[in-house]
């Protein structure tokens, strides 16, 4: 009887837990291919594309051409640390589409087809040849989207590391060291980067959690940190 009246006592604090977890989260709703797909941020977290728009754009303005920013969240307080020239304390989260298939869709019979290809396609990437023919593209970019100059080279990156592969997401990390220069104004850091390619709302979506390294740390702060916004959009939008 008492482990009985102790299991009740256990679910309903687990039930209050995940009541405050909602309460506290915001849900966001964004535009893709003529889609409206929904996805939770916890508090604290602003859009930046109407928070900071000068980030916003900067942001969007450092992806190739094909990859499109729907939307990137960042908090408050680590709006405040950039201000000031300090590193974040909490992830950045960001959404991408591609341009060219945003608009069509993905069935669900699609992506099984291509997943397993996309998962092989991790190990072939090179991703430090695409750094060394896209970074002045990009830096360029930059500069005309801040109005200042801007120029950004990345240290050995190395091929994205698998570490999910479930029916419905891909998803990897990345550890990548960054020399960014802003009007003459050089910054030497390091970035944890987890990034997930998930069908969504019958949409290819791509996301990504990115972190300032704290002093060689594995992956495992950054890779939480995009499981959680993964995996919320997925629930969200599961009846899509």
């Amino acid at each position: 009887m008492r482990g009985m009246t102790m299991w009740r006592r256990g679910v309903a604090l687990l039930a209050l837990a995940w009541s405050f977890s909602l309460a506290a989260e915001t849900v966001v709703p964004l535009q893709i291919g003529g889609a409206e797909l929904k996805f939770a941020v916890g508090e604290g977290y602003l859009r930046s594309s109407e928070a900071a728009p000068e980030l916003h754009a900067t942001m969007a303005a450092a992806l190739p051409p094909e990859n499109r920013l729907v939307e990137a969240f960042i908090t408050e307080g680590d709006l405040r640390r950039q201000a000031l020239g300090l590193p974040g304390e909490l992830a950045v989260f960001q959404v991408q589409v591609l341009r060219h298939v945003e608009a069509l869709g993905v069935s669900e019979a699609d992506w099984q087809r291509v997943r397993p290809e996309l998962a092989r396609s991790f190990g072939m990437i090179d991703v430090d040849a695409l750094a060394r023919t896209t970074g002045d593209e990009a830096s360029q970019r930059m500069s005309e989207a801040t109005g200042v100059a801007v120029g950004v080279r990345f240290g050995e990156i190395g091929k994205p590391q698998p570490y999910g592969d479930d029916p419905r997401s891909l998803r990897f990390v990345l550890r990548m060291p960054v020399t960014a220069a802003v009007a003459g104004q050089t910054q030497q850091m390091t970035l944890q980067l987890a990034g997930a390619v998930a069908h969504i709302g019958g949409r290819l979506v791509f996301v990504y959690a990115i972190l300032p390294d704290a002093g060689g740390e594995d992956a495992s702060r950054v890779r939480a940190a995009l499981d959680g916004f993964v995996d919320r959009a997925l629930a969200l939008n599961a009846a899509s």
